[in-house]
C-alpha cells in the first residue's frame, strides 16, 4: 500500500519532469537553429568575400529605415561601404567614391555587388557563368518564376512564348491619345494656376498605357479618379514595394503586411485570371470559326496566349506571372522616369527651352492653342528625329534609374571577376546601377549634374548598353535585356514632346524638390514624391 501511495505521490513530478523534458528540449533545439540559421544568413560572410569591404546586414537595413527615400538611403550604403574600405586600408581608385566591388546582404543573404563596366559586361553577357538564381522576390505577386527570376534553362522556354508579343512595334498612337487626355487635367490646372501633382498622373497615364497594350482595355485612371482597379492596384503595389521587401521572401512572409498583400494580390490574380480566359476562349472562338487576327489587333496578352497554345508547359500560371511582371515594370519603372524628366526640366529651364525647340521643329511648329483632341504627337518616323529629347530620356534614367540594383546573378562555374577574386559556384552577384551611374570615374567629375549633353558624344538614339561601355545600364543588357525598353522609351518620348510643346513650366511646393534633392519612395522601385509643378500654357 505504501509503494503504491509513493508511486502516486511521486507522479506528478515526474510527469512535470517529462514534459518540461518533452517541451523546452525541442524549445532549446529551435531556438539554437535560428540563432545558427541566422549566423550562417546574416553575419558568417562567405569565405570568397571577407577581403572586400562590407555593408552589413544592419547597415543595409538601417540605412533604409531610417532615411526618408531611397537615394538617401543608397548613398548612406554607399558611403558606409567607402568608410569600410578605409578602415580596411583598401584604396579606392582615382577619382572613384566608392570600391569596385564590396560584399553585401541583399535578399537575405551575402552577395558580391559590383559597381565597375568590366564586371558588369560579364555578369550580364556571360549565360555560361552567370545565371540568374532560383529567387522569388514577393512570390505572392510575381510566382515562384517568371520571365524576369528565372534560370536560363527555364528561361529559354519562357522566351519562345513572349518573344512574338515583344518583337511587334508599338504605335504612337497608343500613347498620343493617353496624351491627350493628360491634357485636359493639366490645361484645367494651367487655366487655374494650380499646382499639379507630376507622380500622381504619370503613374495613372502610365497605367492605362500598360494596361492597353497588355491587355487591350483601359483602366481609365486619367478619366475617373475613382476608378476602383487603379485604386486596388496602388494599395497592392505599396506593400508590394515596402522596404521590408529588402529582406527577402523568407523573412516577409509572417508579417501583416505580407498577409495583406496576399489578399491584395489574390484579387488582382482574380482580375488577371478572367482576362487569361476570356483571350483563351476568343482564340479558341477564331480558330473554330477559320479566322486570323492580325497584330495590329492584338493586345499582348493577346499574342501570348496565341503563342503558349497548344504549349503544354507553358501554364495558366505562367501567363500569369509573366504578363504582371511585364505589367509592373513597365508601369512603375516609365512613370518614374516621367516624372523625374519632369522635375529636371523644370529645374534646367535652359534645357526645357532648347528640347522645346526640337519637338517643334519635328510637330511642324504646332500651335498651343490647339484644341486638346487634335493636339498631334510624335509619329513613329518623327519619335526618331529627336536626338536631344533621347538625350535627356538617357540622363533622366541615368541619375534616376528607377531598380537602383540590376536583378541577381548566381555563379555556375569559378569565375574571377575584375580585382582578382576568385568566386565559387553558387555565389550572388549583383550590379549597383546607382553606384555606376553616378561614378565621377566613370562620367567626370559632374556626375551628380543634369548635363543631358553628354549623351550626343555618342549616337543618341542607341538604348543598349554596349553603346554606352556598360557604364548606362538601366534595362540591363544582353540576351536577358529588358524586354519591355522599346515600350517604355516611345511611351516617354511621345508624352514628353506632347508637354513640351503645349506648355513651359517650373517646380513649385516641396522645398527638397525645389533645392535639387527631390524625395523619393523608401524601397523597391524607385519613385519621385511631393513632386508638384505649376504649368503654363505656351504663348
Amino acid at each position: 500500500m505504501h509503494a503504491v501511495n509513493d508511486l502516486v505521490a511521486d507522479t506528478p513530478d515526474a510527469s512535470w519532469s517529462w514534459i518540461l523534458h518533452a517541451v523546452m528540449l525541442p524549445a532549446l533545439g529551435a531556438v539554437l537553429y535560428v540563432v545558427a540559421r541566422l549566423y550562417w544568413a546574416v553575419i558568417r560572410v562567405p569565405p570568397a568575400l571577407r577581403h572586400l569591404p562590407r555593408l552589413t546586414a544592419w547597415q543595409a537595413m538601417h540605412a533604409l529605415m531610417r532615411s526618408p527615400d531611397l537615394v538617401t538611403a543608397q548613398r548612406k550604403q554607399l558611403a558606409a561601404v567607402a568608410q569600410d574600405a578605409r578602415n580596411r586600408g583598401i584604396p579606392l581608385a582615382a577619382n572613384s567614391t566608392v570600391p569596385s566591388a564590396w560584399a553585401s546582404w541583399l535578399f537575405g543573404q551575402w552577395a558580391m555587388v559590383v559597381a565597375n563596366p568590366d564586371d558588369v559586361r560579364a555578369i550580364l553577357m556571360r549565360l555560361d557563368a552567370f545565371d540568374k538564381p532560383v529567387f522569388a522576390p514577393l512570390p505572392a505577386l510575381f510566382g515562384e518564376q517568371n520571365l524576369v527570376f528565372s534560370p536560363t534553362s527555364e528561361w529559354r522556354h519562357r522566351r519562345k512564348v513572349v518573344n512574338p508579343a515583344f518583337r511587334r512595334g508599338w504605335s504612337t498612337s497608343l500613347f498620343g491619345d493617353l496624351g491627350q487626355q493628360l491634357l485636359v487635367h493639366l490645361d484645367d490646372a494651367a487655366a487655374r494656376s494650380t499646382p499639379v501633382p507630376i507622380n500622381y498622373w504619370m503613374r495613372r497615364l502610365t497605367l492605362d498605357a500598360i494596361a492597353l497594350g497588355a491587355f487591350g482595355q483601359s483602366f481609365h485612371g486619367l478619366t475617373d479618379r475613382n476608378s476602383a482597379v487603379v485604386r486596388d492596384f496602388e494599395a497592392m503595389m505599396e506593400n508590394a514595394l515596402s522596404p521590408l521587401a529588402a529582406l527577402g521572401p523568407s523573412y516577409v512572409q509572417w508579417t501583416p503586411m505580407y498577409a495583406q498583400l496576399r489578399r491584395q494580390v489574390d484579387k488582382f490574380n482574380a482580375f488577371i485570371f478572367d482576362l487569361v480566359d476570356r483571350k483563351k476562349a476568343a482564340l479558341k472562338a477564331r480558330k473554330a470559326a477559320g479566322l486570323v487576327a492580325s497584330e495590329h489587333d492584338m493586345d499582348l496578352l493577346d499574342m501570348m496566349v496565341e503563342a503558349a497554345d497548344g504549349d503544354a508547359e507553358y501554364t495558366r500560371e505562367d501567363l500569369r506571372s509573366d504578363t504582371i511582371v511585364f505589367f509592373v515594370g513597365g508601369h512603375d519603372t516609365t512613370s518614374n522616369a516621367l516624372t523625374a524628366a519632369i522635375y529636371l526640366l523644370a529645374r534646367h529651364p535652359a534645357v526645357q527651352d532648347r528640347v522645346r525647340a526640337e519637338v517643334l521643329a519635328a510637330l511642324d511648329d504646332v500651335h498651343p492653342t490647339c484644341p486638346v483632341d487634335e493636339f498631334p504627337y510624335l509619329t513613329n518616323d518623327q519619335a526618331t528625329r529627336v536626338p536631344f529629347l533621347t538625350a535627356i530620356i538617357k540622363e533622366t534614367l541615368r541619375l534616376y534609374p528607377s531598380i537602383p540594383t540590376i536583378a541577381p546573378r548566381i555563379t555556375t562555374t569559378t569565375v574571377t571577376m575584375s580585382d582578382g577574386t576568385v568566386l565559387p559556384p553558387g555565389t550572388f552577384v549583383v550590379a549597383s546601377t546607382m553606384a555606376i551611374h553616378r561614378s565621377p570615374a566613370l562620367w567626370g567629375d559632374d556626375a551628380d549634374a543634369f548635363r543631358p549633353e553628354r549623351f550626343l558624344d555618342v549616337d543618341s538614339d542607341k538604348m543598349h548598353a554596349g553603346a554606352h561601355g556598360f557604364k548606362w545600364v538601366p534595362f540591363g543588357a544582353g540576351q536577358r535585356v529588358c524586354l519591355g525598353q522599346s515600350f517604355s522609351i516611345m511611351e516617354q518620348r511621345v508624352v514628353l514632346a506632347m508637354l513640351l510643346a503645349r506648355y513651359e513650366w517650373t517646380i513649385v511646393g516641396d522645398a527638397e524638390a525645389m533645392k535639387g534633392t527631390p524625395r523619393t519612395t523608401r524601397g523597391g522601385l524607385m519613385q519621385m514624391v511631393g513632386v508638384e509643378a505649376m504649368f503654363k500654357r505656351r504663348e
